[in-house]
């Protein structure tokens, strides 16, 4: 019974992070939808949150290459 709830937490802790990371890319595409991608000619009229976000959002990301 004990491996069933560890089993259970990890689920719910990998289902939670992932719902969290979809939530955070739905408001980065947002953001650069609303302003456009942050060039270095367009940097200074970025919000500060909105560049927070898309650090965030950034450097977050889980990597799209197999394991090995």
């Amino acid at each position: 019974m004990d491996d069933r709830k560890k089993l259970s937490d990890v689920m719910r802790k990998d289902k939670r992070t992932r719902f969290e990371q979809q939530k955070l890319r739905q408001q980065a595409m947002a953001i650069l939808s609303e302003h456009g991608e942050p060039t270095p000619e367009k940097i200074k009229d970025y919000p500060a949150p909105a560049m927070h976000k898309l650090y965030e959002w950034k450097f977050n990301k889980k990597s799209t290459e197999g394991q090995e």
